[in-house]
Order: structure tokens, then C-alpha cells, then sequence
């Protein structure tokens, strides 16, 4: 389950119409100006900002760092990198390990459109769903002895103006020495130093109970017959310490107590309920708690049974002007006869671990009703109890906590965080894409920028092992269009040195060249008979390759990026050949491009200042990216006329309208998109 702060992400802006065809529904103005926007009959009427790069993406190289609550680094940790869709966690980008400084290095190119995403990491000492703003930040940290703020995601499951939850007497009875801020739910009564919690204890309650992963209904540890509440043999001292929590509500943590022999059978036996933790929730996360918080019960003498339940959402702050503990949603307990589930293969909620190496027992918890869409992974909320003496409990039919994980290939990563875990040179796949390539041909000439004389569709699944070092590469393209009489090839280069590159399949890693250039097609007249690019006309289906390479000694992904790389074109008709090599704007040329044409026709190349494949008289390109399927314009249309606010983009310098190539109201003109 995900987050809870709400957050505000979406600025709205006035979507400005940038370009007016006769015959659309938007209101022509005198001359060649529309209020508020840019009108243009086609491309060359577009004045381009000085050093605008054409960009659709933004690169965004970023440090995910995490630490213990001491301060440490915490190595061989998860981290994942997820849009966000609504106000759930969305599509993982990127995945990848901490090293041992604790680090994630990653780069990858993000739609321009695209403001956050949301940051996981497998350390269960840090709260889950971090935003993460990709136009403002470059490092993350998460945890430390004083952890930074972070805002988290909501996810819709705590609604802080939901009705409250049933009011009940047995929270108020309580010692008058148990208060907390009444905000927060931050305990006043804290034990002034937190707990030492090890990376080893925190990753074997992760593995025992992965998120989003539903716990066997034949577990050991879902074994109805097993204790779930501490029975004292002697008198001891109990101390409850906050674990980590993975939850969207923000739950309340209660115990009660009772006699040995007399055990409850309906709640109204129980007298009462003493608060534990108010608000069991991350600081950032809904809440104020820290890894290792703990509270201190008092000693009990023999004979003494404690048990403990959970009010789920029972915290609440801001809603209708109540702040406090309630009931919640429904009460859950680890003495499962008292649940509120009618089928008895449902009723349990909580699982009691020994952990005899740290001499402690501990509570997970599932919050959510069992027959109301629980997600039966039991990892909600995690606390332990320490007794001392520790000799002083019954252990008797507790269930162990369960060890290290299964790592089949000994890469280092669990085989259930693993992508390919039956090999230690992947142990994440990183998928890039969809996303469209739309060149013009006539390079070094200016074409009629009806960007159709090679379309191309792309996604990318970038392996990485366990140290986040780029090992293989797969990738698949479609050929949609070509919207031109000459026998174009296509091919990419990558940012890897060629003799690195092995085992190609699906396409011809290019000889002569320093880097590795993968040639999908030398002529794309010979890949489809159509152009279909003409409305009405026959065309051809779309021709789809996929690629494959391993990478030895490979970049780290930080290195490698997440991209759409550096594709071209070469015109490979006759009296034209390989040389003449067609980039995107600001992309570098090859080993085999001919240099001599640079700064030849229209060009205005110039490599040493870093501006390519731009125009003269306008800097105009010959080919976009576009991080989406994308629906080209028909044959002679200048892209300018299908989409409407393409112009206002460009004249911005990208800052107003960068969603012109989606669906949204008001940015395309149908007539002209084949």
C-alpha cells in the first residue's frame, strides 16, 4: 500500500493555440497573429529562440543515497523509479542497487511533460513512495539519524475527510503520563535513545514479507495454531520498538493485557486499550516516527499475557476538527477469534516472528480487512517486542523469523527482486520508451518538414547486474512510414565502445566505427513498397525488428543512460552514400558520416562549437524525437499545420504548450495527421 501526504503536482497553464488552418474551429485573427499564440503556414515563418535544443526529453542524472538511522551507508538495496498514474504508483522506469556508499546513480532522458516520479527503495528503514521532482532536484536521501523531510504519495486510501471512526471509550483509558502532539500523534513519551536496527535484521523482514506480495495461505507463519501475543513465564520488562511501516493509513498501534488462564473471547471482554503508537507512520509519510522509536510498556509480573492490535486509519488530524486516536476503519488483532473477517482462512492480521539472534519478537501487521481487497502481503506495519529478560517469554510455538533470501544465481540480489535471477549478469531490466523518431531526407538540403520520410517507433530494455553495470540491450523497432523516393537506411549508435559488444541478433554491428553502430536497414524502399503517408492511397503493414547485444566490461547505467540514443538516417541512393548522415539536433556523427558536407547547402553544422544537424537561416532540424507513439502528418503537410500549438512550442523555447504532439483538446488538426 502507498502514501498518504496529498500533493498538488499539477500547475495549469493556458494552452495557447500556435497555428491557425483554414477550415479548424479556432479564431484567425488580422495578419499572421492569433491572441496570445504564433501563427505560421508552415516552418519557416517559426522564429526559433537562440539555442533551442528541440528537445521533447530532458536528461536527468540523479543520486538516490540511502542510510541507516545511525547514519551508515546500507548497501545492496533496491531502489525503483515509477511514474505516477493518478494517485497510484504508475509504470517502473528504472531499477538498479545501492553500492557501498549507499549510492544509485542513475541518467535517463524524461518527457518534458514529465515533472515527478516516485522513488522506492527495498530498505525498510525509509518511507516508501517518495516524490522526487525531476526539474529541481539531483539528490535524494533517505534516512540518517535526522532524516530529511521527504512528501510522499497519496494513494487515495487515507481520506482525511472520511467520516471518523466510531469513538471508544477504552482509548481514553490511558496512564496521564501518555501524551503525544496532537498533530502528529508523535509520542511524548519516547525512550530517548531509539534502537540500533541492522541492515541484515530489516532485509530478513523484507524477504520474509515482500510488498505486494501475498503471503501463502499455506505459510508456517499463516499457521492458525501459532502464538501470536507474548506470554510472560517471569516478570519482565516489555519495551515496543517501530520497525518500518508500508502502509496508506495511519494506524494506530494499542495493547491490552489479561491473565494467563483467562483469556478474551469477545471484545467486550477487553477493559481496555493502552496507546502504543498514535500515529505508527514514517516522518514524511503522514507522519513523525523514525526507525528504531520505542516506547517503554513497565514491567509485568509472571502470568501476563500482552496483546496487540491495530486501529486501522485510527489516527486522525485535521479531520472535521478532531485530531486524536479513534477506532479507525475496523480493529485488527493478533489473537485472530477477535477479527472481524467471518471466514475463519481469513482472520488472521497479525504474524509473531522470534528472533533469537536479537532477542526480540516481532509484529507485522495487514490492515486492511482481509475480505475488503486486502493485499495479504502482511507488511503494513512492522514493530517489535523486546523482553527482559528475554528468557523471561514463553517462545513455544512461535514462528522463526525467516533468514536470508533464495539468490539462485549468488549475484547478490534476492531472486524475488531479481529480473532473470537464474543469471548473475542481469539482475534488473530497465524498459525506455515508446517513443517515435520523424525524420526529413534531404539533408543537406531543407525538406518539406512534413517529417514522414522515415518514422520509427522504439523501446529499449537496458539490462544491468547487480553492480548497476550495463550487460545487455534489447530493443525493438517498427517502421511505420517512408514518405520518400530514396533508399534511406537507419541505424543507432550507442554509448559503448564496439569491441565491448558481442552476440549481436536482428541487426549488423557497423565495422569501422569506435563506438557501436547497430545498422538496422541500408534501404528502406527494399523494407516497405508503400510510403503511407498518402491518405486514401494503399499502404504497407508496418515492419517491425528486434535487436539484441551483451556488453562486456559494459558502463555503469548512470553511464549507459536510459535514451533513445543517437538513431540516423543516411540517404544510400545512388550519387548520395553513407556519409550522408541525417541526426537529430545536437546529435554527433559517426565515424563514417562525411565531414566535408558540414556547413554545406542548408547546414550549419559546426562540431567544434557543439551545434549539428540544424539549418541555416532559421536553425531548424531534420528529425524529432518524441517520447510517445506518435501520429505523423500526411505527405506535404508541414508538421507546423497538424499540430496546432508546434509553433507556439518552438517560438517559447519549449517553455509553453510541451505536450503539443499528444491528443489533448486543441493540438491537433486531423486533416493533416495521416
Amino acid at each position: 500500500m502507498m502514501k498518504k501526504l496529498i500533493i498538488s503536482a499539477i500547475v495549469l497553464t493556458s494552452l495557447l493555440v500556435a497555428c491557425i488552418k483554414p477550415g479548424n474551429n479556432l479564431k484567425k485573427e488580422t495578419g499572421n497573429t492569433v491572441i496570445g499564440n504564433v501563427f505560421a503556414n508552415n516552418m519557416s515563418e517559426i522564429k526559433v529562440p537562440a539555442n533551442f535544443d528541440w528537445k521533447t526529453t530532458f536528461n536527468n542524472n540523479f543520486l538516490v543515497k540511502v542510510l541507516d538511522n545511525q547514519g551508515n551507508p546500507v548497501p545492496m538495496q533496491k531502489v525503483w523509479i515509477s511514474t505516477i498514474n493518478g494517485n497510484k504508483v504508475g509504470t517502473t522506469l528504472i531499477t538498479g542497487y545501492t553500492n557501498s556508499d549507499g549510492e544509485f546513480r542513475m541518467a535517463s532522458e524524461f518527457a518534458n511533460t514529465l515533472n515527478q516520479v516516485i522513488v522506492n527503495t527495498g530498505y525498510l528503514a525509509v518511507p516508501r513512495n517518495v516524490l522526487y521532482n525531476l526539474h529541481t532536484n539531483n539528490t535524494l536521501v533517505l534516512g540518517g539519524k535526522n532524516p530529511a523531510a521527504v512528501e510522499t504519495l497519496n494513494d487515495g486510501y487515507h481520506n482525511p475527510n472520511a467520516p471518523l471512526g466510531k469513538s471508544n471509550s477504552k482509548f481514553n483509558v490511558v496512564p496521564s503520563t501518555r501524551t503525544w502532539n496532537s498533530s502528529t500523534g508523535l509520542p511524548n513519551y519516547l525512550e530517548p535513545v531509539n534502537d540500533v536496527i541492522s541492515t541484515s535484521f530489516l532485509n530478513n523482514l523484507s524477504n520474509a514479507l515482500p510488498e505486494l506480495t501475498p503471503i501463502a495461505s499455506n505459510s508456517p507463519l499463516l499457521d492458525p495454531t501459532k502464538v501470536r501475543v507474548i506470554k510472560l513465564v517471569d516478570q519482565a520488562e516489555i519495551f515496543v520498538t517501530f520497525a518500518s511501516e508500508v502502509a496508506g493509513y495511519r494506524n494506530t498501534l494499542f495493547y491490552y493485557t489479561y491473565p494467563i488462564n483467562n483469556p478474551p473471547t469477545t471484545l467486550n471482554d477487553i477493559a481496555n486499550y493502552t496507546v502504543i503508537f498514535p500515529n505508527s507512520s514514517f516522518a514524511g509519510s503522514g507522519g513523525s516516527l523514525v526507525n528504531g522509536n520505542k516506547v517503554r510498556l513497565g514491567v509485568f509480573p509472571a502470568g501476563t499475557v500482552i496483546a496487540y492490535g491495530l486501529a486501522a486509519d485510527g489516527w486522525k488530524s485535521g479531520s472535521q476538527g478532531f485530531n486524536g486516536v479513534t477506532t479507525g476503519n475496523w480493529l485488527v488483532f493478533g489473537d485472530r477469534n477477535l477479527n472481524p473477517e467471518s471466514n475463519p482462512a481469513l482472520k488472521e492480521h497479525m504474524i509473531l516472528m522470534q528472533d533469537p539472534a536479537n532477542q526480540r519478537l516481532v509484529m507485522a501487521f495487514e490492515d486492511i480487512r482481509r475480505d475488503q481487497g486486502s493485499d495479504n502481503d502482511f507488511n503494513d506495519a512492522f514493530f517489535y517486542t523486546t523482553v527482559s529478560p528475554y528468557t523471561a517469554v514463553d517462545k513455544e510455538n512461535i514462528a522463526p523469523l525467516p533468514g536470508s533470501c533464495t539468490d539462485a544465481d549468488s549475484d547478490g540480489v534476492c531472486d524475488v527482486d531479481d529480473c532473470e535471477p537464474n543469471n548473475a549478469n542481469v539482475s534488473s531490466c530497465n524498459t525506455y520508451g515508446t517513443g517515435t523518431l520523424a525524420f526529413e531526407d534531404l539533408w543537406p538540403n531543407r525538406g518539406d518538414y512534413d517529417l514522414n520520410d522515415v518514422v520509427i517507433t522504439y523501446n529499449y530494455i537496458v539490462k544491468t547486474n547487480a553492480n548497476n553495470r550495463v550487460t545487455r540491450v534489447e530493443a525493438s523497432y517498427r517502421l511505420n512510414a517512408t514518405g520518400g523516393v530514396f533508399q534511406n537506411g537507419f541505424g543507432i549508435q550507442f554509448p559503448v565502445e564496439r569491441s565491448k559488444v558481442s552476440g549481436v541478433t536482428g541487426a549488423t554491428l557497423e565495422a569501422n566505427q569506435s563506438k557501436a553502430v547497430l545498422i538496422l536497414f541500408n534501404d528502406m524502399r527494399a523494407q516497405m513498397s508503400q510510403w503511407n503517408t498518402f491518405k486514401g492511397q494503399a499502404s504497407s503493414p508496418p515492419v517491425d525488428y528486434s535487436i539484441a547485444f551483451n556488453i562486456t566490461n559494459g558502463p555503469s547505467l548512470a553511464q549507459f543512460g536510459l535514451s533513445y540514443y543517437n538513431p540516423f538516417i543516411w540517404n544510400n541512393s545512388p550519387g548520395f552514400g553513407r556519409g550522408y548522415e541525417v541526426h537529430l539536433p545536437n546529435g554527433l556523427p559517426t565515424d563514417l558520416a562525411d565531414a566535408t558536407l558540414f556547413g554545406s547547402a542548408s547546414d550549419n553544422t559546426n562540431i567544434g562549437i557543439g551545434r549539428t544537424y540544424v539549418s541555416k537561416n532559421g536553425s531548424y532540424p531534420w528529425g524529432l524525437n518524441i517520447p510517445a507513439a506518435f501520429n505523423y502528418p500526411k505527405e506535404k503537410a508541414d508538421i507546423n499545420t497538424a499540430y496546432l500549438r508546434f509553433a507556439n512550442w518552438v517560438s517559447s523555447g519549449g517553455s509553453q504548450n510541451s505536450d503539443w504532439y499528444t491528443n489533448s483538446p486543441g493540438n491537433r488538426n486531423t486533416e493533416n495527421i495521416y
